[in-house]
């Protein structure tokens, strides 16, 4: 059985559409699927809509958290998706986001000058959707050759930001998770809509192996039910760790490409960077009991 439990769409920061997720998901005859949108399930209302017959689809969600002044996030799986719907309306407020916004945009372009970048002027918040500082600082970067020249790591913008933006350890640093719920408010959240918490790709921020496992025992203080072992990034050595991490604390596991088209364009549906497996015994202790399943 071909699986892949993570999946991102235009609904939030990948650039398939839902149908489109759904044609390249019969391409590659894969037969379980989650759409992990960040903080949005807008993809569930797009399925309406589209011939998923033959795909197995369990309903999830993306988000976003803070741990130790950085971001994090917990995917949220065999969610009820109208409860969902309603928690994240309680936390919707275009003022709030326009405000956040502005303030990293800010923040954003003083951390690119003062390493060398030519950023344009009169950069403005419009909507203040999801990271839009960033991308405004990040776009108007990438127009300017001197900048690709000294940096042409710029040219992923999405690598750019976890590796550099999102990491304390860079000058490039901007600390975007004071906005962000605690993983404590992020865990319930997740439970309050019937759904199981696992800990997304928790090897991909530059942290050692047992500072990986502080994080992840704080997460269990409050409930996680999981944590994502296999994932496009993830070493043989972060898989072993993460494999003996889960049986270890008798967590679930759950894996996937983390797929999110051009913004990620190394990272291929189902096999990640080429080598990406996530077999039905992983997560089978979990999937059989999904209340969900669509």
């Amino acid at each position: 059985m071909n699986i892949d439990l993570h999946i991102h769409t235009n609904n939030s920061d990948g650039d398939d559409s839902t149908k489109e997720i759904i044609k390249k998901t019969r391409g590659n005859d894969i037969e379980l699927i989650s759409i992990t949108d960040h903080d949005t399930v807008m993809a569930y209302d797009d399925l309406k809509y589209i011939n998923t017959d033959g795909i197995k689809i369990i309903p999830a969600v993306e988000l976003s958290c803070a741990y130790n002044h950085e971001m994090r996030d917990i995917l949220g799986y065999d969610i009820d998706l109208e409860k969902m719907k309603k928690i994240l309306k309680r936390y919707e407020s275009k003022e709030e986001d326009i405000k956040k916004e502005k303030e990293v945009l800010k923040e954003y372009i003083k951390v690119f000058k003062d390493n060398g970048f030519i950023i344009d002027d009169g950069l403005e918040i419009i909507d203040g959707e999801k990271n839009e500082g960033y991308k405004k600082v990040i776009i108007s970067a990438v127009s300017h050759e001197e900048n690709v020249s000294k940096f042409p790591q710029i040219m992923n913008p999405s690598a750019f930001f976890w590796d550099n933006c999102a990491n304390k350890k860079s000058s490039f640093y901007v600390d975007e998770s004071r906005f962000f719920k605690t993983i404590k408010d992020t865990v319930e959240i997740i439970h309050e809509a019937g759904g199981l918490a696992f800990f997304a790709h928790p090897c991909i921020h530059h942290m050692s192996h047992n500072e990986v496992g502080k994080m992840l025992d704080e997460a269990r203080k409050y409930g996680l039910d999981g944590v994502e072992v296999l994932h496009a990034k993830h070493s043989d050595e972060d898989v072993e760790y993460l494999l003996n991490y889960a049986n270890n604390n008798r967590i679930y596991k759950s894996g996937g490409s983390d797929y999110h088209g051009s913004p990620k364009p190394d990272i291929k549906i189902l096999i990640g960077r080429g080598n990406l497996n996530v077999e039905f015994d992983l997560i089978k202790d979990w999937t059989q009991n999904c209340k969900y399943m669509l």
